[in-house]
């Protein structure tokens, strides 16, 4: 555990997130640059497989650059909601790039199959715990879909859980954003697009994430922390803020 005034520390430390700022802003265009590259290559070689793994880097690019946009206006609760569609984007990448038959599938597969085959509990059920159910429901509740969970992230609210003004969600989303590309590696390497990928992009995403870690604690802190705030602990599962009440003595 660590307390909720050494975490905020960690939160407002400015070196800390001007890098973990700079990673989200670094990847969020490198996943765009890389997807559009990667769906010309399709288009040209009329590949079923490597347009579909171009569509989907190219939307992981705009639901982050989305993200950032809405962080930096502070609209804290809009961002959520986005990342909740990143992880979906994440579920994706790991299954074009563990079985690359099934992103020529997904292309051509009609709604209802594709809602079978693909939707978020068929994912995680093939990861095979991969990908926990407890973190995209934390997603759900507080960005996914209208809940009161997600209540303290709207405008004009003094909740304890905004964590030092919700820089926490920068590094959920910097979090999400460095797993993505990880999987993304793996997917680009299965279909053979390594090559297809702008010069010196991964260089650039390298440096941007070796900033990151260098400089932010919270970059390599566990995906399950919990933060003791009182007789209250906050927990942070899979990246996302979590109130438990009377959870900390």
């Amino acid at each position: 555990m660590i307390t909720r005034e050494a975490f905020e520390g960690l939160l407002q430390d400015p070196a800390a997130h001007e890098r973990r700022v700079e990673w989200c802003r670094t990847a969020a265009s490198a996943f765009d640059e890389a997807g559009y590259a990667v769906w010309v290559t399709g288009w040209t070689v009329q590949d079923d497989g490597t347009l579909s793994l171009g569509i989907v880097l190219q939307m992981t690019g705009e639901v982050a650059q989305g993200t950032v946009t809405l962080l930096d206006e502070n609209r804290h609760y809009a961002a959520a909601a986005l990342v909740r569609q990143l992880v979906e984007c994440e579920y994706l990448a790991w299954l074009f790039g563990e079985y690359p038959d099934e992103a020529a599938t997904w292309l051509r597969a009609l709604p209802d199959d594709r809602q079978r085959l693909f939707r978020p509990a068929a994912m995680r059920k093939r990861s095979k715990g991969r990908f926990r159910t407890e973190e995209y429901a934390s997603h759900c509740e507080r960005g996914g879909h209208p809940a009161p969970a997600g209540a303290f992230m709207l405008p004009g609210r003094r909740d304890s859980r905004q964590l030092a003004e919700s820089r926490w969600q920068w590094v959920n989303l910097g979090q999400h954003l460095e797993r993505c590309w990880a999987l993304t590696r793996v997917a680009l390497s299965s279909h053979d697009l390594v090559e297809a990928l702008p010069r010196g992009l991964e260089r650039h995403l390298e440096d941007s994430r070796g900033q990151w870690h260098a400089n932010d604690r919270l970059a390599s802190r566990a995906t399950r922390l919990t933060v003791v705030d009182g007789d209250r602990a906050i927990e942070l599962v899979g990246e996302t803020a979590v109130e438990e009440q009377g959870a900390a003595q």
